[in-house]
């Protein structure tokens, strides 16, 4: 068994011990406490990137609207443009008019003289 002054020295080691931990115990929260408010500050931050983005977003959705409208009317000045090329080859040109209705006039002349 031990004494009474073996006790003593023993509770005062451990008193001492215990003493140590609270202090390391104290100064661990306290770094938790200042990583807590760091982390809240980048919480934050991130908050309003996300709302930017969101933003951002529905801009682009608005631009995609509007480019998807542009492609739509590309696409009928296409077939418009097609159209038209067809029409154009499908007549004579001025001066094949021109030629043709000068035979016609000199024909015309012919038959009723």
């Amino acid at each position: 068994m031990y004494n009474s002054g073996e006790v003593v020295t023993m509770l005062e080691s451990l008193t001492d011990s215990i003493n140590l931990i609270a202090e390391q115990h104290g100064e661990i929260m306290k770094s938790i406490g200042v990583i807590n408010k760091r982390l809240d500050k980048i919480e934050a931050r991130l908050d309003k990137i996300e709302d930017r983005l969101d933003k951002i977003e529905a801009r682009l959705d608005k631009v995609e609207n509007r480019l998807d409208k542009v492609e739509n009317k590309l696409d009928k000045m296409q077939k418009d443009i097609v159209e038209i090329k067809h029409k154009l080859d499908n007549k004579i040109d001025k001066r094949e008019f021109e030629k043709i209705d000068k035979r016609v006039v000199k024909i015309e002349k012919l038959v009723l003289a």
